[in-house]
């Protein structure tokens, strides 16, 4: 039950953290993606966004 036990924790662990990081993804770093992209690109590909 132990093997069993430390499993589940690391799949939690590893589901919590995927969460967080797609959390703090979509939040603080896309954003800040975007931002630069449209500043890089800002006359080029305002036609042709990908979303």
């Amino acid at each position: 039950m132990s093997q069993v036990a430390s499993i589940l924790i690391v799949l939690g662990g590893v589901v919590i953290l995927g969460t967080g990081l797609r959390w703090w993804w979509k939040t603080s770093w896309a954003p800040l993606m975007r931002a630069s992209q449209n500043v890089d690109n800002q006359s080029e590909h305002d036609d042709h966004s990908p979303e």
